[in-house]
């Protein structure tokens, strides 16, 4: 039988990516060339700091599924590291002047948008685990009108979904599933101009423990998150999502 936290995880996961499949509408091609003229700045945020393992465990006459949640907090600079490496891959695809939000927001203004970024995503959780429609993204006025004016005219926010690991003990490997948010807003009037999904998945194989992963400073895992993000900019992925590619 399931577990209550094995049966939330499966809904959640599920209901994100099929919401973010059935819902995301790619920028106009005028809004794709002034997001690749214009100045955009990055910012990637993680609320959780967390890795969650959900394990099927093979009895002799059932199977038992156990669940539990590892921080990561004070370890790794998620946030930093992927906000720099979403910036990298921004201009890579063609959003040419891409900069990081943290270099150009003073510490109140990027705490500010690090906790409304924070509030929605945790919105759209408990929205999901609760049967209720998701809520609308909501930002403050203040870092949009300081970005603003210093020529940002576009914010690329990136809001990031737990860290979910499942675990297949007869194979010893494990998936790691994941999404986030992705929305290009306007600084100027704050409307959203698009809502979309980066993916963010990879397998691991383990030799003992699924735990594992965690292991030399969580380097498997961060390798993982690392490669996924970059795979998320094929041609055919988050750069055809947001009009910018027109794979053969």
């Amino acid at each position: 039988m399931f577990s209550k936290i094995k049966v939330t995880f499966v809904i959640l996961f599920c209901a994100l990516m099929a919401g973010c499949a059935g819902q995301i509408k790619p920028m106009s091609s005028d809004e794709v060339s002034n997001l690749s003229q214009k100045r955009a700045a990055v910012a990637y945020f993680y609320p959780d700091k967390k890795i969650n393992y959900n394990e099927l465990v093979y009895k002799v006459l059932w199977n038992e599924y156990r669940s539990n949640s590892v921080s990561f907090a004070g370890l790794w600079d998620i946030e930093s590291e992927l906000s720099e490496r979403f910036q990298t891959r921004f201009r890579q695809m063609g959003i040419n002047q891409a900069v990081l939000a943290r270099d150009l927001l003073n510490d109140e203004q990027y705490a500010n948008l690090q906790e409304d970024t924070y509030t929605h995503i945790r919105a759209v959780l408990k929205a999901i685990k609760d049967g209720e429609n998701f809520p609308t993204l909501t930002l403050g006025a203040s870092y949009q009108k300081a970005l603003a004016d210093q020529g940002v005219d576009r914010l690329v926010l990136l809001g990031q979904y737990p860290f979910n690991i499942e675990v297949f003990g007869l194979t010893d490997s494990e998936i790691m599933r994941s999404s986030a948010d992705v929305w290009v807003i306007d600084t100027n009037d704050g409307s959203i101009l698009f809502d979309g999904a980066a993916y963010i998945n990879f397998g691991h194989e383990y030799e003992e423990s699924p735990r594992e992963i965690e292991s030399n400073n969580l380097h498997a895992f961060k390798e993982g998150i690392r490669s996924a993000v970059d795979k998320e900019f094929a041609p055919e992925r988050l750069p055809k999502q947001m009009g910018f590619s027109n794979p053969q």
